[in-house]
């Protein structure tokens, strides 16, 4: 091979390569959005004001 047919080759490659590294990349980056936005549905959060557990004790005075 000629030095210019190495150079055609080489850039190439690192365009093929770095091409790749972008496709992997915003994979990523939307794997983790659908990740956060899962954990953020799934977060388990304290009773609200309205629905407050008495204990056994309370509710026998109040009867």
């Amino acid at each position: 091979m000629h030095s210019s047919q190495m150079t055609i080759l080489h850039s190439r490659i690192n365009f093929a390569v770095a091409e790749f590294l972008v496709v992997v990349h915003v994979g990523l980056s939307t794997v983790r959005r659908f990740i956060g936005s899962f954990k953020a549905e799934c977060t388990v959060r304290p009773p609200s004001n309205n629905v407050t557990a008495m204990p056994e004790d309370a509710t026998a005075n109040a009867i």
